[in-house]
């Protein structure tokens, strides 16, 4: 019994470690936190991070993967067998909602941001591992839209048509955003928004395969 009761223990604090880790890198950014900044706000011992993670940067790392983990909605799950412009929609809109106005950036978008302002160099291989999958599959509904003879650049061009689009949304400012909208940032011109880059890439892409014809 004692030994179950220690493994929770150690389960407890490396999860109260991961999460307070999370909250600190995504406001200080990963040089300017220290692991006795973490192992404060875990309420732990400064050798844990040690003992769980080997070093600050192994932490870092696997707080982006818990992060992620957190995050990720499935885009196509419940889309099986639909019309693959109702799949590239929904997935538009998920990634136009990643900014809630009302809660703020979620945790996984203020690490990104964070790492896109200051770049480490640390997550690399572990952001092309976790976004891969979701990427080829965001890949194959753009090439059923075009058609089978889309070439792999073709995907991939307006694959970045459509993600930077929706990036706007997190690296400009709001100020900036309602000057261009010419409209508050409210959840009514978020929809009108979500809804215009799905019309706009769907057509856009529709119009690439025409081309390739």
């Amino acid at each position: 019994m004692s030994q179950l009761v220690e493994k929770e223990n150690e389960q407890s604090t490396r999860e109260r470690l991961i999460e307070a880790a999370g909250q600190i890198f995504a406001e200080k950014g990963f040089r300017a936190t220290t692991i006795r900044d973490i192992c404060e706000a875990a309420g732990a011992n400064v050798a844990a991070v040690n003992y769980h993670f080997g070093d600050k940067e192994k932490l870092y790392a696997e707080t982006w993967r818990y992060a992620f983990a957190q995050h990720e909605r499935p885009a196509f799950s419940d889309l099986e067998g639909q019309p693959p412009e109702k799949q590239l929609r929904q997935l538009i809109r998920l990634l136009v909602k990643t900014h809630d106005r009302k809660k703020g950036l979620s945790h996984f978008m203020r690490l990104y941001l964070m790492e896109l302002v200051n770049p480490t160099g640390l997550i690399q291989q572990d952001w092309i591992d976790l976004i891969g999958p979701r990427r080829e599959k965001f890949l194959e509904t753009v090439r059923q839209i075009i058609g089978p003879y889309a070439s792999r650049e073709s995907l991939l061009l307006c694959e970045m048509s459509v993600i930077h689009q929706c990036r706007a949304l997190l690296i400009m400012k709001r100020g900036d955003l309602e000057y261009f909208l010419e409209h508050p940032l409210d959840e009514a011109m978020l929809d009108r928004l979500a809804d215009h880059i799905v019309d706009f890439s769907i057509a856009g892409i529709k119009a690439v395969g025409q081309l390739k014809k």
